[in-house]
């Protein structure tokens, strides 16, 4: 950071709520890449742009996957988002919310049961013999392209919702850090280039 073109002097907090912070700003960038993807999914789809059906089902399938990050545990991340917490009184962005996640875990994480894509095997028969013979085995495999409109739509309430409360986490970790931190001159190190890897730096003592 610069104030006035000058480098300011900055510290690298250490503790148990500057990794809550990390976690919830890798949450904050998951779900603005959530949003973004969802919104340009509805535009092309909007606009009837005249691009593959799988620009904007990538798009959907990537806004998805970053969405689920935000409620799912991982290694590196303290905590996760708590959709009782998030949707607390929005029983229909609640039910949104669900979908989405059914959608990540049966379709697009992993093979399930699904509305979203079924399979089914045919034996072909000779319809010139009297036995019916067996031409040939063959499967056929449908899949429901999720760029319906009004689920984009409701998917981007959903992350919108979302993005508040992790933006309001992230603000109150910010304040208590600031709080927190003891700035003695001797200790504060001063950046004589951008981009210069700054060593160990203040512990923050978790808060009560």
């Amino acid at each position: 950071m610069r104030k006035a073109g000058t480098p300011c002097p900055f510290v690298i907090p250490r503790g148990h709520e500057v990794n809550n912070l990390k976690s919830w700003a890798l949450y904050k960038a998951d779900i603005s890449s959530a949003l973004e993807a969802f919104e340009l999914a509805l535009s092309i789809i909007d606009q009837e742009v005249s691009v593959e059906q799988t620009v904007p089902q990538s798009l959907i399938f990537a806004g998805i996957t970053s969405y689920c990050k935000c409620y799912t545990s991982a290694d590196g991340r303290s905590t996760k988002v708590n959709p009782k917490k998030v949707f607390k009184g929005d029983s229909e962005l609640r039910s949104i919310h669900e979908k989405i996640k059914s959608i990540r875990n049966s379709y697009i994480a992993h093979g399930g049961i699904s509305d979203f894509e079924r399979v089914t095997v045919r034996v072909a028969l000779d319809p010139e013999s009297d036995s019916k013979a067996c031409l040939t085995t063959y499967s056929f495999v449908a899949r429901n392209p999720l760029s319906n409109i009004n689920d984009l739509t409701q998917f981007i309430e959903a992350a919108k919702l979302t993005g508040n409360f992790i933006d309001s986490k992230v603000k109150v970790l910010y304040e208590r850090i600031k709080e927190n931190v003891d700035l003695e001159a001797s200790k504060i190190y001063t950046v004589d280039n951008i981009g210069n890897d700054l060593l160990d730096g203040f512990k923050v003592p978790r808060s009560e």
